[in-house]
């Protein structure tokens, strides 16, 4: 099988693989395929904002929209995703109410905040003894 994670570089742990890649073509792989089980990838990060940019590319390459328009059961699904790479997403929508523009009359807004954290290793399917 050749796929964008099945190479692995001489001289590292057997059952571990690796490979340098562009990080919009692994995003592109993940969000092609059912979200896999927790930790099923393994990612270190020093930018959250790549994060946010996976959300970003994720959501408009699966749903064909923005993350705002999101139902409920596609933000579990992509939950999902981000398990399967070891990361929490916190979705938090708060309904307000803001002064239109026109005529200054009230309106109803949604205000997406989005954060992300690491997800805990007690839902890791590999991290149990016994597991090979």
């Amino acid at each position: 099988m050749d796929s964008l994670l099945s190479h692995t570089t001489p001289g590292t742990t057997p059952g571990v693989y690796s490979k340098d890649f562009d990080w919009t073509e692994f995003v592109s792989h993940l969000f092609a395929m059912p979200p896999q089980e927790p930790f099923t990838f393994t990612i270190e990060l020093s930018s959250p904002q790549l994060l946010g940019a996976m959300l970003i590319q994720g959501v408009r390459e699966k749903y064909r929209k923005e993350a705002a328009q999101l139902t409920a059961s596609e933000i579990a699904e992509v939950q999902q995703y981000y398990h399967s790479i070891g990361f929490h997403v916190i979705y938090q929508i708060t309904p307000e109410t803001h002064q239109s523009n026109i005529g200054g009359d009230p309106i109803m807004v949604n205000v997406y905040q989005i954060d992300f954290q690491p997800y805990s290793r007690l839902y890791d399917p590999h991290n149990h003894p016994g597991h090979f």
